[in-house]
């Protein structure tokens, strides 16, 4: 079920943006995905891996034909030899079918690593998008505070020309008008610095002109159990499936290293001819002796490779795990808290507002009383505003933590 705020004032007092289409959360994150420069760089991330595949997967010895003529002369007597060779190195351990092994683990690596990268601006736009709704929504609720303020310096001087009011009560009334004033220009600076700041995540400069859609909501879903949320990070988070893909890569690694050591054997066929009679024609097979190097220090680079990639895999799993019991945590406390002010708030304080502006005017209360209440309703205001952006924020972080975080559809490079 989805609660909405019920503060219509809040959105009649909203002064329209410059841009024609508003972004909403979608639009924005498929805006970031087009111009995001981090988002480039992983991409073609990608790209260089696809490549590494090519290029482990092609045989690395190519054959070597050799020719030699030279002129043979002697005493009375000049003659001609040709000699014509054709060489080609074969592989004995399989070499090329290891690397592209290990190029390909290295290449879902890096697809992982790119999907990471997806989901972390998608969430860093969802987050700056709930900054922009929630000063948006602040600066509405101090817009319409000062309004107040404004209607009761206007009825406090009619009150004071009818003898209904003192002095003190009209100073006390512009005092909270002129406060009213500067956080409604609060407001309004941290509206812009919250649009500024959505522009510069969505790759437009912090200088562009941005609009937004949408209203802070609460979605009433219960949190799932602890143990899901972790099934969930395991099977979903993409910083898990690069550290085990480049721990694939790396045994792959231990094995091609080792085929490494071994000496690549080299077939040849040759044809000779000396002098106007002598033809010779054969083969040869060469294979250099291991006697010192075997690729030692290309195994020990493997070996130590694959061992930190251990490492960080235990910790990478410490880490998603730790994330997901604070974001677990934090997602339920701050749903509990709005939905404890969302049955006390947002129902009554539009009325609340406008009966207590009605009661000033009739006389019913007098200037103190006003101002009390309204720096009560502004409280309890902000806190729901607050309470909404923080349960929003803390929803999006969870999505993040176990990987479920929705993101615009996209193809994989």
């Amino acid at each position: 079920m989805v609660h909405r705020r019920c503060f219509t004032w809040l959105l009649a007092a909203m002064p329209a943006l410059a841009q024609s289409q508003p972004l909403d959360a979608e639009r924005a994150i498929a805006t970031a995905f087009e111009r995001s420069p981090t988002l480039a760089a992983a991409r073609e991330a990608v790209r260089e891996a696809e490549a590494r595949v090519v290029s482990a997967g092609t045989y690395p010895l190519n054959p070597v034909l050799g020719v030699e003529a030279g002129a043979r002369r002697g005493p009375g007597d000049t003659a001609a030899d040709l000699s014509i060779e054709l060489a080609q190195g074969i592989e004995l351990a399989g070499q090329t079918g290891k690397r592209e092994t290990a190029a390909a683990a290295d290449l879902r690596r890096a697809r992982a690593e790119f999907e990471a990268t997806r989901r972390s601006l998608a969430a860093q736009v969802r987050i700056a998008f709930v900054e922009v709704l929630r000063a948006r929504d602040l600066r509405a609720l101090e817009e319409a505070l000062a309004d107040l303020s404004a209607a009761h310096v206007n009825a406090a001087e009619k009150r004071l020309s009818a003898g209904a009011a003192t002095r003190l009560d009209l100073n006390l009334a512009r005092a909270e008008a002129g406060r009213a004033g500067a956080e409604r220009a609060a407001a309004r600076g941290a509206e812009r610095v919250a649009l500024a700041l959505l522009a510069e995540v969505l790759g437009l400069g912090a200088e562009a002109t941005v609009e937004v859609a949408g209203d802070l909501t609460l979605l009433e879903t219960a949190v799932p159990p602890l143990e899901t949320l972790r099934r969930q990070a395991t099977e979903h988070r993409p910083e898990l499936l690069a550290v085990r893909h480049g721990l694939d890569a790396a045994r792959a690694r231990i094995e091609a290293a080792r085929a490494e050591g071994l000496p690549d054997l080299e077939v040849g066929a040759f044809f000779r001819r000396e002098g106007a009679e002598e033809t010779i024609a054969g083969g040869a097979l060469s294979w250099p002796l291991p006697f010192f190097a075997r690729n030692q220090g290309g195994l020990q680079e493997a070996l130590a490779a694959a061992r930190r990639l251990a490492a960080e895999q235990a910790a990478a799993g410490l880490r998603v795990d730790q994330e997901v019991l604070v974001a677990a945590a934090e997602r339920t406390a701050a749903q509990e808290a709005a939905q404890a002010l969302l049955g006390q708030v947002a129902g009554s304080l539009d009325d609340n507002l406008r009966l207590l502006q009605r009661a000033f005017e009739a006389g019913e209360i007098g200037g103190t009383e006003l101002l009390v209440a309204r720096r009560e309703f502004r409280e309890r205001g902000r806190e729901l505003v607050e309470a909404l952006a923080a349960a929003e924020r803390a929803r999006i972080r969870l999505e993040l933590a176990t990987g479920t975080l929705t993101l615009p559809a996209e193809k994989s490079p």
